[in-house]
């Protein structure tokens, strides 16, 4: 795995990428449908820690629907309901996190 940030960051739709400019601070995707696992089932998300070799509390998870970010945070990890990309920044760095944009656009 090729991470480009000090953290590890997933993210588990392709919805949304390209146009929230998601790209800027998310280290790889897993689409569900890829992995036979559907959101909300929790093994989606057992399944993206283990292939993140993290633990549940130090996941950050982002998505666009609040039952999955707070399905999510039942299970231990960080989540951030994403609504538009400052918003999402702003919520990152709240976490004392830094992002630092792109340059691939």
């Amino acid at each position: 795995m090729n991470k480009k940030h000090l953290i590890t960051t997933l993210f588990l739709t392709k919805l949304w990428i390209k146009k929230f400019k998601l790209t800027d601070f998310i280290d790889f995707f897993i689409s569900s449908s890829f992995v036979n696992l559907r959101k909300p089932d929790t093994d989606i998300f057992s399944f993206y820690w283990d292939f993140a070799q993290a633990k549940p509390k130090e996941i950050i998870y982002i998505a666009n629907q609040p039952l999955f970010v707070k399905i999510s945070e039942g299970i231990g990890m960080k989540g951030i309901s994403h609504t538009d990309y400052n918003s999402t920044v702003a919520k990152l760095q709240a976490l004392n996190l830094t992002i630092m944009p792109s340059v691939h656009g």
